[in-house]
């Protein structure tokens, strides 16, 4: 299957679309860390998906309530429900703690490489020699941010922690794939308010089947994290990443997730007082450099 995929470089207009997608992707740590405890994993994943869904479902339904009801559209929703978010975000939130950040980023960042083999084989996607550049370079940056942090573990919890992250990532790179077959199909705001709902709901029948349910405590700072995550972290940046995917190709789009952990280390310069190595310094170069090679593939 062969999308129609605009071949020349990207514009301005793109570039600070993913570029935004990254940063707001970025934001979402710190209130993950801050409202974490307030919840289980499974809990906290599903409740910000469900609040991300309602704050475009809702508005949506008045403007176009004709879509909702095509059995289709929820197919194409159940699909990426299934992968991008339930698979993605229970994943990421379900290895929370048992490894190492630094482990954690490396193998989170190995997504756009599958997403690049998926969509090679599902969608027809070329994987050009400059593309290629720009994957290994963003990769390696990542890995360089990442060394010092690196902590290997052999224990039974921290094979555990690799395997959620693994999860997550083979998620949101199918997932990734399936937002690309139908972004043409369906508004950008419409399928990410479809696919939030029926993700956040598998996420929520996963919390019953697999964690000891609890009492969610309701404090302002697990309210606070959890509406930053759902509003601009996940509707906002999924809806825009949707709307990009309708011209640009999943492997090139992709690259851009890279910029994630090196925002991720300029908030916490900013806003936390912590301090950026040479090391990281050398890793946002080469993630910029792989940036360079995608910007002006063709």
């Amino acid at each position: 299957m062969t999308l129609k995929t605009k071949p020349s470089s990207l514009t301005v207009f793109e570039i600070g679309l993913a570029v935004l997608v990254a940063f707001l992707w970025a934001i979402c740590f710190p209130f993950i860390e801050l409202g974490h405890r307030a919840a289980t994993p499974l809990q906290f994943a599903a409740l910000r998906a469900l609040i991300a869904s309602m704050s475009l479902f809702i508005p949506m339904i008045c403007f176009n309530s004709k879509v909702f009801l095509k059995p289709s559209f929820w197919m194409a929703s159940l699909w990426i429900g299934l992968t991008y978010t339930a698979m993605g975000l229970g994943g990421m939130f379900l290895a929370d703690g048992r490894i190492s950040p630094g482990m954690a980023t490396v193998l989170t960042n190995i997504q756009p490489f599958l997403a690049a083999v998926v969509a090679y084989f599902v969608l027809s996607e070329k994987l050009s020699k400059t593309v290629i550049v720009g994957l290994i370079l963003g990769f390696v940056g990542v890995l360089v941010i990442a060394l010092p942090n690196l902590a290997l573990g052999k224990n039974t919890d921290y094979i555990i922690g690799v395997g959620y992250i693994l999860l997550g990532a083979f998620g949101t790179a199918f997932g990734n794939v399936l937002m690309k077959k139908y972004a043409n199909q369906y508004n950008p705001l419409i399928l990410t308010a479809g696919q939030l709902l029926l993700g956040s709901l598998i996420l929520f029948l996963a919390s019953f089947g697999i964690e000891r349910w609890q009492p969610i405590n309701w404090n302002p700072s697990f309210i606070w994290s959890l509406l930053i995550l759902a509003i601009p972290g996940t509707s906002l940046a999924v809806a825009i990443w949707i709307y990009l995917l309708k011209s640009v190709s999943v492997t090139r789009l992709n690259v851009f997730t890279f910029l994630t952990p090196a925002f991720g280390l300029s908030i916490g310069l900013v806003f936390f007082n912590e301090t950026i190595s040479l090391m990281d310094v050398l890793g946002i170069a080469v993630i910029f450099c792989g940036l360079y090679f995608i910007v002006r593939s063709d």
